[in-house]
């Protein structure tokens, strides 16, 4: 799938914990759908995404617009459906864990691996250029 939108991203570490930080713009046709570079994933490999924040910009998005991480190999880290649903505000930051795998009957977080690129995209946004910023938490344990 080809990028829609356009981003600039920041990457921070303190301890254990990296921040990846995108700043977007969906698309003239607002859409907005991305696969992270290698020198992203390079920085994340190893880690696990703990955390996620939305944000609208200073054009907002659609009110509850819904936000979905996968890796290039299909896994869902963020569903349009569970955890990532209406988790786009037009008016405030919204946090959410990701929908990690269950396993012993509680979410666990998912390993970021470079040679399975995420995806991040947004759905249910009809605001032609809209700004937003996603931040993701990740933890290297």
């Amino acid at each position: 799938m080809a990028d829609s939108g356009t981003y600039t991203y920041t990457l921070r570490s303190k301890g254990t914990k990296k921040i990846l930080s995108l700043s977007c713009t969906a698309s003239g046709a607002a859409a907005f759908s991305i696969t992270l570079p290698a020198a992203i994933m390079n920085w994340l490999d190893g880690s696990y995404l703990v955390k996620v924040k939305a944000a609208p910009g200073d054009t907002a998005p659609t009110d509850a617009s819904d936000l979905s991480i996968t890796d290039s190999a299909g896994f869902v880290l963020m569903s349009p459906t569970g955890n990532g649903l209406d988790l786009i505000d037009s008016t405030s930051s919204l946090w959410n864990y990701p929908d990690g795998p269950i396993i012993g009957g509680t979410n666990d977080y998912t390993l970021i691996v470079k040679e399975t690129p995420l995806v991040i995209a947004v759905t249910n946004n009809v605001v032609n250029s809209a700004t937003f910023d996603i931040t993701l938490e990740l933890e290297i344990k």
